[in-house]
């Protein structure tokens, strides 16, 4: 991921850093039992390597799956618009606030009804 944003220049690099420090602000700010999305996509210049970033409010199995299929489409989007499957790839990058970095302590959990720990997944 870092290699990609170094490519960018200086302005865009700065632009995409407050970014992901506001998203990661923003999504712990919802009622206990609820969750938010928020993502970012950054195509690189011959427009075949997506950078999908999105920020969670927790991260559990189904965040997990619900978030690798998003990069799946779009990295399916990609390849269907540029006919470039061979060349194409996507990097797809989830993120969740650390709770002591904004603030609130102990991690929330997250809203879905069965913890990856319960299935026995990392």
């Amino acid at each position: 991921m870092l290699s990609e944003l170094d490519r960018l220049p200086v302005a865009a690099r700065t632009e995409w850093g407050h970014l992901l420090l506001d998203m990661l602000r923003d999504v712990p700010g919802v009622p206990e039992g609820h969750g938010k999305w928020r993502f970012r996509r950054l195509l690189d210049a011959d427009r075949t390597h997506p950078l999908i970033v999105g920020v969670a409010t927790c991260s559990d199995r189904t965040i997990r799956v619900a978030f690798t299929a998003y990069a799946q489409l779009r990295h399916h989007e990609v390849t269907t618009r540029t006919g470039r499957t061979e060349e194409s790839s996507a990097l797809g990058v989830p993120l969740t606030p650390a709770p002591e970095e904004v603030g609130l302590g102990t991690p929330a959990p997250c809203a879905s009804t069965e913890s990856s720990a319960s299935r026995g997944l990392p």
